[in-house]
């Protein structure tokens, strides 16, 4: 893409760009997941990306295409070229509040191909992208002319304006989001009317197969798994499906609240405010009350919730906090997260029964304990993808 010494100067800016303008994580966080995803700007992950994306496009001719996709100063023209012709031509991104690195590659993997993109940002990261944006036209002078930066407006006539001006609108957000730009879209005459891919709420989880214990180890990459981006993203597991009894799994437990606050060293916590912790601490009281046992960590504020045994579904969503189901049968525990399932992560890989079964049930990415946080760039997000909508046959073309 570019010489060695200045792709590692651009990666480091805009890295201490998102820990200068996202005070709600903590600079050990950002720094992480931007240093993992920047890790997969591989050639062959990149082949392998846009073969998987790009329909009737080889391995061979992604090889061939991926020095033009993958140079942000080449012409729309040279990508058309080199074999990516969208129907999308203008691409509205609205991104969500949470995991800064993905809203950053998001952008950049739509950049490799022919379009021009316009960001609106969540609110809260409205100066974080403001400044990607500088970043980006200073060293890719070209991109001037293809990315855009949006105000984080909620003003309606604004957004449907701004909606009848691309081709394609991808939202991430809440469903109350997503309504709205759903809403918005339908208004809009069917010849000026834009796709629309929306990515919504989801949850993942980590299940114990019988005869499997939470060693220290596994406790360990647990840990990771919860505490990276105080467990606001999508990839953060909220749930831990264990096939056994209440009294196997409480020594596990302690390892993992151990090995949360020995996390803690090198991934603290942003305090939450007081409401958050009032809201918390009552929803952990009365768990209690209907029969869990509650762990709780020292160091960022974890809180561990053990359910009874087959005990109904009736988790505690609230910040730092996982759900542990001792369960007859995890796979058919963890289907209770349809349709909102993402991630799933075990011990070691699924029969392919199993994971058919579950992906019914939404789930999209498969793991082993400690690398949810860590998705390949191939990962095909919510069996939707990146760039694939933009070829799309009902999206419109210029």
């Amino acid at each position: 893409m570019f010489p060695l010494a200045a792709r590692n100067a651009f990666f480091d800016e805009i890295t201490e760009l998102a820990v200068r303008h996202t005070p709600m994580y903590g600079a050990e966080s950002v720094r992480w997941g931007f240093s993992r995803m920047f890790a997969h700007w591989r050639a062959d992950e990149f082949e392998c990306f846009f073969t998987r994306e790009i329909p009737g496009m080889t391995r061979e001719a992604a090889r061939v295409a991926l020095e033009v996709w993958c140079d942000f100063g080449a012409s729309d023209e040279a990508r058309r070229r080199a074999g990516a012709n969208p129907c999308a031509r203008r691409v509205l991104l609205v991104t969500a509040s949470t995991v800064p690195c993905a809203s950053f590659q998001d952008a950049m993997l739509l950049l490799t191909m022919p379009v021009s993109v316009t960001i609106r940002p969540a609110r809260q990261q409205a100066l974080m992208f403001d400044a990607w944006r500088e970043c980006l036209t200073r060293t890719f002078p070209a991109l001037d002319s293809r990315i855009a930066i949006a105000p984080p407006t909620h003003e309606e006539t604004e957004l449907e304006s701004l909606c009848r001006a691309h081709d394609l609108v991808i939202v991430s957000g809440s469903d109350e989001t997503i309504a709205r730009y759903r809403a918005m879209i339908d208004r809009i005459v069917p010849e000026r009317r834009p796709a629309l891919v929306a990515h919504g709420h989801r949850v993942s989880a980590m299940i114990l197969m019988r005869g499997e214990t939470l060693t220290q180890d596994r406790a360990r990459q647990m840990a990771l798994d919860l505490s990276l981006w105080d467990q606001s993203g999508c990839l953060s597991p909220r749930f831990l499906f264990a096939e056994c009894s209440r009294d196997e799994i409480m020594e596990g437990a302690h390892r993992l609240a151990d090995a949360l606050d020995e996390i803690a060293i090198n991934l603290p916590a942003c305090a939450p405010d007081l409401g958050s912790r009032a809201q918390k601490n009552s929803a952990l009281s009365m768990a209690e009350l209907d029969g869990c046992l509650v762990l709780r960590a020292h160091q960022n504020g974890d809180a561990i919730v053990i359910h009874p045994e087959e005990a109904p579904f009736a988790p505690i969503f609230a910040p730092r906090t996982l759900n542990i189901y001792p369960v007859t049968d995890a796979i058919q525990a963890a289907r209770a997260l349809s349709p909102r399932a993402q991630a799933l992560a075990t011990a070691r890989p699924l029969p392919p029964d199993a994971v058919e079964k579950l992906a019914r049930a939404g789930y999209n990415y498969f793991c082993r304990f400690g690398a949810m946080q860590d998705p390949p760039l191939t990962w095909f997000h919510e069996n939707v993808g990146t760039i694939a909508p933009l070829f799309e046959s009902r999206t419109k073309s210029t």
